[in-house]
């Protein structure tokens, strides 16, 4: 069954994926999330990455990562995943350099534009700078009592 996404908030329900690990010899490692997202000011075809956390990859050599599957007219294929199968993976992730800072990034438009060869897409709606709650959102969300806040952005470049 297809579904028509039209709002924002639907639209963020296709950003996050499922991985799961296992050692070279097939043992599970685990499993866990990861969220796409798209940096505009990239290179097209190099645009989208994965961001998760390190101990989510960790010892990880192949991954399962379950995408939806997207159907011939743009639309998400809800109960169908678009499973991509990737070794090495321990190795394509890139580290926050503080060891303290559980977050990764890997590269992730290469590895789909590769699976679309074959004809099956996976429906992909990544986070983007503009999808980003600003601090005003933030002020505003009341979680259990809870402060939120907003990591800085700092300038990498």
């Amino acid at each position: 069954m297809s579904m028509h996404i039209r709002s924002q908030g639907r639209q963020l329900l296709f950003s996050t994926v499922r991985i799961e690990t296992t050692m070279l010899d097939g043992t599970p490692v685990g499993t866990g999330t990861s969220f796409m997202f798209r940096d505009p000011d990239s290179d097209p075809g190099h645009e989208l990455f994965l961001v998760s956390n390190k101990h989510v990859v960790k010892s990880g050599w192949n991954a399962y990562v379950f995408f939806t599957k997207e159907a011939d007219d743009g639309t998400p294929i809800l109960g169908e995943p678009f499973i991509v199968n990737m070794e090495g993976f321990e190795g394509q992730w890139h580290g926050h350099p503080d060891a303290d800072v559980d977050v990764t990034v890997m590269p992730l438009s290469w590895q789909l534009d590769l699976n679309a060869r074959s004809n099956v897409r996976a429906f992909v709606r990544p986070v983007t700078p503009e999808t980003l709650a600003t601090d005003e959102d933030l002020a505003s969300l009341d979680v259990a009592g809870r402060s939120l806040y907003r990591l800085p952005q700092r300038d990498v470049r």
